[in-house]
């Protein structure tokens, strides 16, 4: 299985050199225009890691690469979750770099950046440090879960669909998210103090994380039974 998570991440080597460059030209330029640190890395995260998953499975749409593994003395579990586990390396990788690239940006803004304060936080660049790695828990759990949904769908609908549904999905969770907002500064609705507290200390993002990762092996389960279910003749 191992090497078919390496063979994932060296054909999409190009891709994840492209994505890195761009990812970080158009993060290091949001975060000197907006200072939104919440938007820096959700932005550089889905570019890197989604781009990553949709030319990863449209390499093995392409090239019948689901076929010929199939007919090569591996488990399906191998197939399913080496595909699963490259995702959750990439992931890994790109929110370290995330993290990373938002303290660095920090040594030039200052204290300009957009952070709400954790609870017990320690002050200067370190606690700006621990907040930046609040908000990269945070978007790396939700993240988990889009990618779960496109991996799910590939291995049950195929390329095509997955990949257009998917948009759909993404843009749904978008538009409820943005009209949720509205809604709320509108009626100027105070959510309750211990709601406030929560998003305000780690535990927030530590669920996130835990919630992201249970949907991610709820994917992969999923996924591994239609592959052991379908058809392949």
């Amino acid at each position: 299985m191992l090497d078919l998570v390496w063979k994932d991440i060296i054909q999409g080597r190009r891709a994840l050199a492209f994505y890195l460059a761009v990812g970080a030209a158009i993060a290091l330029g949001l975060t000197f225009a907006m200072s939104d640190v919440g938007a820096v890395v959700a932005l550089q995260m889905t570019l890197s890691v989604y781009g990553f998953a949709v030319k990863s499975t449209y390499d093995d749409d392409k090239h019948g690469a689901l076929l010929f593994l199939k007919g090569l003395p591996l488990s399906d579990a191998a197939i399913v979750v080496s595909k699963f586990v490259s995702t959750f390396v990439v992931a890994v990788g790109f929110a370290v770099f995330s993290w990373g690239l938002c303290v660095v940006a920090e040594g030039f803004l200052g204290p300009s950046l957009r952070l709400g304060a954790a609870a017990g936080a320690p002050q200067g660049l370190s606690g700006l440090a621990w907040q930046i790695l609040l908000s990269v828990a945070a978007f790396f759990g939700a993240l988990l879960v889009v990618m779960a949904v496109y991996l799910a769908m590939f291995f049950c609908l195929g390329y095509a669909r997955a990949a257009a549904y998917n948009r759909v999905v993404m843009l749904g969770l978008f538009a409820v998210i943005m009209a949720a907002s509205a809604v709320f500064q509108r009626a100027r609705v105070q959510p309750p103090e211990w709601a406030q507290a929560l998003g305000r200390s780690w535990a927030a993002p530590l669920l996130a994380v835990c919630a992201g990762l249970a949907v991610y092996a709820a994917g992969c389960a999923a996924s591994l039974w239609w592959v052991r279910r379908r058809d392949w003749s």
